[in-house]
């Protein structure tokens, strides 16, 4: 019996598969690594010879009672996540069972510094964002179906032991029960974060973690739809060691940008009203389409380089900047003060202090001050013969210009005069 296997869900093979697939193996021996992927009433996926593919179809569910068709348009194996595990249940014999996504990327250099922090670990659940279900949360009902009490997580990577897995399996098999003898509606059949979550929650055998308790700062980006990290080079402004969701690749990026321009540009009257001033030949749509797209790729690249100059990006580049100071990244807390101040508060025994970067002038303006504890650090700096403003030292005010080498000076000086404080 193995002691950990992991499971990629999905359902086709792609470059975003294969880079995760690779990826994989720096931690997980080949036969470690399985496909899990859902050929629920549809065509069989062909994946290379290297590849240990494993089959969810509805033949399977058919034979183990789980409920293998619904109504929802993405299919039921978009919607219940936990099928991948008993498939791989089924067919591998291993202690823990790891499913992850394909849009699951991460930035640790290597993955085995991820992984091996759980080796030792003997929980028989590890989530992210478990908690009660909230009133407002649309899977709260259909998670009461299961017990009375229900619990969310969040699914795009997880960890349960066979115990775990098994019963979430029962709890299928009751649902698929029920909903044959009308008990329920089947828009109410609960979706993978509600049934796991709400199982285990309501076990109190098993035991369960928070993947964010052995990383407290890698699941910074690690979300369902608020940052969208667009490979292969995304990768290169952000810090190390984070866990990321939703990883997509520029294919999948644009299409998404390219539906949203074309729903905007179908439902503004304002251009049909313009388009229809104009008077051209079928014979020249083609032409006149490729000079309005050239002519809008600038306007496209403006915004994104507007977008760079944000504040999200601004913070995104000085988390990167600490990978270089790891002693002053552990202990340090990244933020943003009323839209206009980035902040850097470094926390030391019973200390805080702090670096900011003060935007909201016509100068970019770099400060040091103690926000707790021990004051003697503005005096060493007051040695310095830096200028002293609301006890605050300001270490530089200069136009905005290259931020990413601001920052770099900045960091650079505050972790200089912390290292020779201590």
């Amino acid at each position: 019996m193995k002691h950990s296997v992991i499971g990629i869900r999905t359902y086709q093979w792609t470059n975003e598969e294969e880079v995760l697939h690779k990826r994989l193996l720096e931690y997980f021996a080949c036969d470690s690594i399985f496909i899990v992927v859902d050929e629920i009433n549809k065509k069989e996926v062909k994946f290379p010879d290297y590849v240990n593919k494993i089959v969810l179809n509805e033949e399977f569910l058919d034979s183990e009672g789980i409920l293998s068709s619904h109504p929802t348009q993405k299919g039921i194996g978009w919607l219940c996540g936990d099928y991948f595990y008993y498939a791989l249940r089924e067919k591998v014999d291993s202690k823990f069972y790891w499913l992850i996504e394909p849009d699951v990327g991460f930035t640790f250099d290597s993955l085995s510094k991820f992984f091996i922090r759980f080796e030792e670990c003997d929980d028989d659940a590890l989530v992210q964002s478990f908690q009660k279900a909230p009133e407002d949360w649309m899977w709260k009902n259909p998670a009461e179906l299961i017990s009375p009490q229900g619990y969310k997580s969040f699914f795009p990577l997880t960890r349960l032991s066979k115990r775990a897995i098994d019963d979430c399996k029962k709890a299928r098999k009751l649902l698929t029960e029920q909903l044959k003898k009308n008990k329920f509606d089947i828009n109410q059949y609960p979706n993978d974060e509600a049934l796991v979550a709400t199982v285990i929650g309501n076990n109190e055998l098993l035991s369960i973690k928070n993947l964010r308790t052995f990383f407290p700062k890698s699941f910074k980006y690690f979300t369902y739809m608020q940052n969208i990290s667009v490979f292969p080079k995304a990768n290169e402004i952000l810090p190390l060691n984070q866990v990321l969701h939703p990883v997509r690749d520029i294919n999948y990026a644009s299409n998404i940008l390219v539906k949203k321009l074309e729903k905007e540009l179908f439902s503004s009257t304002e251009i049909s009203d313009f388009l229809q001033k104009f008077l051209i030949s079928s014979d020249d749509y083609e032409d006149f389409s490729k000079e309005v797209l050239r002519k809008s790729q600038n306007i496209l690249i403006q915004m994104l380089e507007r977008n760079e100059s944000s504040f999200k990006n601004y913070r995104l580049i000085l988390e990167k900047v600490l990978d270089l100071y790891p002693n002053l990244s552990d202990n340090s807390h990244v933020w943003i003060w009323k839209d206009k101040v980035l902040v850097l508060d470094y926390s030391f025994l019973d200390n805080i202090f702090t670096l900011e970067f003060d935007f909201s002038k016509e100068n970019l303006v770099c400060n040091v001050f103690t926000r707790k504890g021990n004051i003697n650090l503005i005096f060493l700096i007051n040695q310095s013969k830096k200028n002293i403003k609301n006890n605050k030292i300001e270490v530089f005010a200069e136009p905005i210009g290259d931020i990413r080498l601001s920052i770099d000076k900045g960091v650079s000086y505050f972790y200089s005069l912390i290292r020779d404080f201590y």
